[in-house]
């Protein structure tokens, strides 16, 4: 695609997901990249990644490399051209509220790839926190509808993430090799079905985590008090 056929990102009246399409396809191009800084200098950074991810329910594909930078990997529908709004609006089915929470909540408030929770730093990315969205598994550019068997929810890398150039595999391997028995079968479960497995204890943190406080100090509650009752019953025996 010629860069004469992309408008000027510049222009305030294109609208944020136009502009950041515009600027990707004529500053950045197929094959290039950028980081966060960058793009967070140029356009609000608490709305960029939100287009970004946007721009993939449109064919636009992104890889996400160590540290904070991204790799256009392929500029998808042209998105500025005016019929284009008209054909979004048809097509796409937003996810509303109720919708949302039905997923997030199905899903433990989770991502279903690495299992981050809302807030909690990303184990390869420090200084980085993970924020949860639901997504497409299939887009709707390509067939995908929206209801809860294709959605998904994913943090903000795993949602961008494709398979890395410059991913670590010898430091890796290396780390992965060296785990116990019983920690490298539940690794490679994980990676058996492309899913983080969460462990019961882990499944109630995330829970407690959306519960209200009367709530949240009723468990803590409970819980202390079953070490008082094992306790005691330990005894009498």
């Amino acid at each position: 695609m010629a860069a004469t056929d992309v408008p000027d990102w510049r222009d305030q009246k294109l609208g944020l997901m136009k502009r950041v399409a515009a600027y990707l396809a004529t500053e950045v191009g197929e094959g290039g990249s950028m980081d966060r800084q960058s793009l967070s200098e140029v356009f609000p950074k608490s709305q960029v990644e939100r287009r970004l991810r946007d721009l993939r329910e449109f064919g636009w594909e992104f890889e996400v490399r160590r540290g904070a930078a991204w790799r256009l990997v392929k500029i998808g529908e042209p998105v500025w051209e005016p019929h284009h709004s008209a054909i979004r609006q048809r097509n796409r089915q937003s996810i509303g509220p109720r919708l949302r929470h039905e997923v997030l909540d199905r899903d433990l408030y989770c991502c279903r790839t690495c299992g981050a929770v809302a807030g909690e730093p990303h184990l390869d990315a420090p200084g980085q926190t993970a924020r949860l969205g639901v997504f497409h598994r299939t887009p709707i550019s390509q067939g995908g509808v929206t209801d809860p068997e294709n959605l998904i929810t994913l943090c903000d890398r795993c949602h961008l993430a494709h398979d890395a150039e410059s991913s670590p595999l010898e430091s890796i391997r290396e780390e992965a090799l060296m785990l116990p028995m019983r920690q490298r079968a539940a690794l490679l479960s994980w990676m058996t079905v492309e899913e983080r497995r969460r462990t019961a204890t882990e499944r109630i943190w995330a829970t407690y985590q959306h519960m209200n406080d009367p709530d949240r100090q009723a468990l803590k509650l409970a819980i202390a008090a079953s070490f008082a009752d094992e306790a005691d019953g330990s005894d009498s025996v």
